[in-house]
């Protein structure tokens, strides 16, 4: 996972275009591709700028590590960041 994060962040920088990172509904976890917010932003505005980074499962503080350690290629670019509270509404699974 984290050669895929650092590996599509790179790939990112290099082609300018902007990173949509985020848990399961980033990624898409119950839909086709066609279906992702990275899709529609990108047909929305007739483009394909807007890549998926969404990761299934990652909670927030999960994404700020690997956004500060892994992904420093994304830096002093357009990121669009989905934060998902129903995280912090379980005790299970808030820190």
């Amino acid at each position: 996972m984290l050669f895929f994060v650092g590996f599509s962040a790179k790939q990112m920088k290099k082609e300018g275009s902007i990173a949509v990172i985020g848990d399961s509904v980033v990624w898409g976890e119950y839909v086709e591709p066609d279906g992702t917010l990275s899709h529609y932003l990108n047909e929305q505005l007739s483009t394909t700028h807007f890549v998926n980074l969404g990761i299934n499962g990652s909670h927030p503080m999960a994404l700020s590590g690997l956004v500060e350690f892994y992904s420093r290629a994304v830096r002093n670019s357009h990121v669009l960041l989905q934060y998902n509270p129903l995280w912090m509404s379980s005790a299970r699974h808030d820190l």
